[in-house]
């Protein structure tokens, strides 16, 4: 049984100056698990990393979103 009950993820971020694709890259914590992380995100697709350890055989919290996005 999981005994936490919810997850808070703190972010600090740099969005860069280019008008034309500006890209958002994020450091990632979440406290409740000591899982680290990174997040790049543009305005059409990002992705984000988030883990407690780089030995995938002892992480106990891993996480890789990748995703797109479109408006119309």
């Amino acid at each position: 049984m999981n005994d936490i009950q919810d997850l808070y993820q703190l972010s600090a971020g740099y969005q860069t100056s280019n008008d034309a694709f500006p890209i958002t890259v994020a450091g990632l914590i979440e406290p409740q698990t000591q899982a680290l992380g990174l997040a790049v995100d543009s305005r059409y697709a990002g992705i984000k990393l988030l883990t407690d350890s780089l030995d995938s055989e002892k992480a106990k919290r891993s996480e890789i979103s990748l995703y797109g996005r479109y408006t119309w």
